[in-house]
């Protein structure tokens, strides 16, 4: 198991940054009177629609890459989560997020993101849907869930 997480580990550090600038620039950024903002279901919304295409390229690389005493789903899966869990740190802390605490955009506190991300990482690696209209069905539901199991227990009907 070490072998395959090490392998995943590898692989992110060279893909992180094209996973997470392919999945950014589909968040919709905001300029409105209260300022540059994104909104936590417009960051849930862009990993659930273009993630099986940013991890293409991760997925040839686990399969050129990976030796023959490694199981190959196992790497991809880790290579995912880790992914994941990168992009949503990255993009907390890009602008602030409106929709994730209530209404207001907020910065995104490094423990709370870490926490968040964890939470999506966990989500989407569960997650796969091949209908795109699914998928952009799901993402009210899917940041939902995300911040719930952040949480641990059902949110403040504010923050809903």
């Amino acid at each position: 198991m070490r072998d395959n997480i090490e392998a995943a580990r590898a692989i992110v550090q060279s893909r992180t940054d094209a996973y997470s600038a392919a999945l950014w620039a589909e968040v919709p950024v905001i300029e409105g009177p209260i300022g540059t903002h994104v909104t936590f279901p417009g960051i849930v919304g862009a990993a659930i629609m273009g993630r099986e295409a940013a991890l293409a390229p991760v997925r040839d690389d686990v399969r050129r890459t990976a030796p023959s005493d490694l199981e190959v789903v196992a790497v991809e899966v880790l290579a995912a989560w880790f992914l994941d869990y990168n992009y949503f740190r990255f993009s907390f802390g890009q602008v602030p997020v409106a929709l994730l605490f209530g209404a207001d955009p907020v910065d995104v506190s490094p423990e709370t993101g870490s926490r968040l991300a964890v939470a999506a990482a966990q989500f989407l690696c569960g997650y796969e849907e091949e209908d795109a209209r699914k998928r952009a069905a799901a993402t009210p539901l899917a940041a939902l869930a995300i911040k719930e199991s952040m949480w641990g227990s059902p949110l403040p009907e504010e923050w809903i």
